[in-house]
């Protein structure tokens, strides 16, 4: 197949898209508390426990009748800039056309690209989740893959992952990048989307030769926007966001300075995933509940989707461009040891640690590793074999070691 017909599928592809819009040996654990059981997993109902939290007085959100902040935030208000869409990325080279390419490796499920599209790089974009910017999130519902951050003791920020950020209408609102962010952003060979750094983070993005667009800096003006109908009604320093169509036209830019998009043949992804649907053997986890201080977000097992939704500040945690739900196949905690650096709080995330994995309503106990800031991680179970994920979306979140998770 010649270059130009690989160009021509690749860029119809992308247009298309665009415009359609424990066992833990020598591992000191956490404590992980533990209540009851799961109790009944109603079909259609999130799953439910008779036993009440031992730790943490928490008042549970009338899930029935929570805000739906898209309500306020309509995605027509939101797509209030040209996308700047037109702009198509070069077709890879025929080298990397295995049978890996027909799956997107942060989920295992199948991509239906045609097989000359290679191994694509993924996008990171870096968000805060705090009570206010979490009032403008979107794009999160078409996350693939999303880590979450602890900052200090009462607040996290988010890092969503994308396979393919193509078709969809708005991300954001964008934040700064932190350390650990750069070092898993690494890790997946990901692009990686901030506006700003915090404890550091510039000069571990330089070492590590991540290829980034900021928004403080000159190729930030042409991937992120400002949403002056948020600025004005909140603050300017959650109105950034980013489309589509402007992040292809970024990429591009990144091309031009010897950025490559398709991931080299020696990556390897950090999930392994089950060839069939595979329950943990482990305890019931009908609610997981982690204890970031003051906040304290949870997921609830929903027996009829088979996923885990996601709850913080009170009511469900919703993509207010669809007013969707999160909600993953699989979640995971991994502990770290912390400290705080220029106000924030810094986690060590190479070596290895403890860490909790759920999904189908069960958890087990996990180690994690990650053997330099640019190396992906390893999820191993308590016998050293790879912790088999279901095909689907993920949560992560980085947790202090002095934290707890209490599951039900």
């Amino acid at each position: 197949m010649t270059s130009i017909s690989l160009k021509k599928i690749f860029a119809a592809l992308l247009l298309a898209a665009v415009f359609c819009l424990s066992a833990c040996g020598g591992i000191e654990e956490p404590e992980v508390t533990t209540a009851g059981s799961a109790g009944t997993l109603a079909p259609g109902n999130p799953a439910t426990s008779s036993e009440e939290e031992t730790s943490g007085e928490v008042t549970e959100p009338d899930e029935t009748n929570a805000p739906v902040y898209a309500a306020t935030w309509s995605l027509a208000e939101k797509v209030s800039v040209p996308d700047g869409g037109g702009y198509e990325l070069p077709a890879p080279s025929e080298e990397y056309a295995e049978a890996e390419a027909y799956f997107n490796y942060l989920t295992g499920l199948e991509t239906g690209e045609d097989e000359t599209l290679g191994i694509r790089r993924p996008t990171a974009v870096c968000m805060y989740n705090d009570y206010e910017s979490s009032r403008f999130q979107c794009g999160t519902e078409d996350a693939d893959v999303i880590f979450e951050i602890q900052l200090d003791y009462s607040s996290t920020a988010l890092m969503a992952l994308y396979y393919n950020p193509t078709s969809i209408a708005k991300i954001g609102c964008v934040r700064s990048a932190t350390p650990a962010m750069a070092a898993i952003a690494a890790g997946f060979d990901s692009y990686l989307l901030h506006c700003g750094t915090i404890g550091g983070a510039d000069n571990l993005i330089a070492s590590l030769e991540l290829d980034r667009i900021d928004a403080r800096n000159e190729a930030g003006t042409d991937c992120f926007y400002n949403d002056t109908a948020i600025g004005n009604a909140s603050s300017y320093a959650y109105s950034y966001f980013t489309t589509s169509g402007r992040i292809a036209k970024s990429l591009l830019q990144l091309s031009e300075g010897g950025a490559h998009f398709i991931a080299p043949e020696s990556f390897r992804s950090p999930f392994a995933f089950a060839d069939e649907k595979y329950v943990p053997d482990g305890n019931p986890a009908g609610r997981i509940r982690v204890f970031f201080g003051g906040f304290q977000p949870y997921f609830l097992y929903n027996n009829s989707t088979g996923l885990y939704d996601r709850y913080q500040h009170g009511a469900p945690h919703r993509d207010t461009s669809t007013g969707s739900t999160l909600a993953f196949k699989n979640v995971i905690f991994i502990y770290t040891d912390t400290s705080f650096e220029n106000g924030y709080m810094s986690h060590s995330i190479v070596g290895s640690g403890s860490g909790i994995y759920a999904s189908g309503g069960r958890y087990i106990k996990i180690i994690w590793s990650k053997d330099s800031e640019d190396a992906p991680f390893v999820f191993t179970d308590g016998t050293g074999k790879p912790v088999l994920l279901n095909r689907g979306k993920t949560f992560v979140s980085v947790v202090s070691r002095s934290n707890s998770v209490s599951i039900y």
